[in-house]
């Protein structure tokens, strides 16, 4: 269950990462 647990955090984290590059990247590419 601990496995479990970190692995959904580390995923969470991980996809929050990959919007906020994407949005970062959109944001840049409009100037």
């Amino acid at each position: 269950l601990a496995e479990f647990a970190l692995l959904t955090v580390f995923v969470t984290v991980l996809i929050d990462y990959i919007l906020f590059k994407i949005w970062h990247y959109n944001a840049h590419k409009n100037d």
